[in-house]
């Protein structure tokens, strides 16, 4: 854990884990555009509860899963 957050993949998994998936407040995803976590707000928690709801019929449908992506206000992906 990281700031009492778990540290997630960019697929919310939980790291150490193969089924455990966290998001919005409680996930710590570091990415290039946000190397100290993701912000802790509405919008960022929506993205990614839409994208591993997609990723998990994806994996019933044995399709690969998409990373998630947040455009930020800049207009880059992290």
């Amino acid at each position: 854990m990281v700031r009492n957050r778990y540290v997630v993949n960019r697929y919310n998994l939980v790291a150490g884990y193969d089924t455990i998936y966290a998001l919005g407040d409680i996930a710590y995803m570091v990415t290039p555009s946000y190397p100290n976590g993701h912000p802790q707000v509405a919008n960022v928690a929506i993205g990614q509860a839409r994208n591993l709801s997609r990723n998990l019929l994806y994996l019933e449908k044995n399709k690969p899963m998409k990373e998630y992506m947040r455009y930020g206000l800049d207009g880059h992906s992290g």
